[in-house]
């Protein structure tokens, strides 16, 4: 396997437990992400655990702002509406 792969590979799989986690409630709302301590806590570099994060914040998992870092993305009052309406629509 090529340094890509690999490196495509960990970003996977970072994600994959980062998203469990967030959804299970172990990364409560509001929590602070660091880089650094994931990719210390998995063993890998830190730039799968960015791609993870970048991905999981497309999603809207996540939010990063300029000088306050990533956080586990706290729901507007629109977002909370919109899962109502869509809950209800089913």
């Amino acid at each position: 396997m090529n340094d890509t792969q690999e490196t495509v590979s960990l970003a996977m799989e970072t994600y994959v437990t980062l998203r469990e986690r967030i959804l299970r409630g172990e990364l409560p709302i509001g929590q602070v992400i660091s880089r650094r301590k994931i990719a210390n806590e998995l063993g890998i570099s830190m730039l799968p655990v960015a791609e993870a994060l970048q991905r999981l914040e497309f999603e809207g998992l996540l939010e990063s702002r300029p000088r306050a870092g990533t956080r586990v993305k706290i729901p507007s009052e629109q977002d909370v509406r919109g899962h109502y309406v869509v809950r209800e629509a089913l």
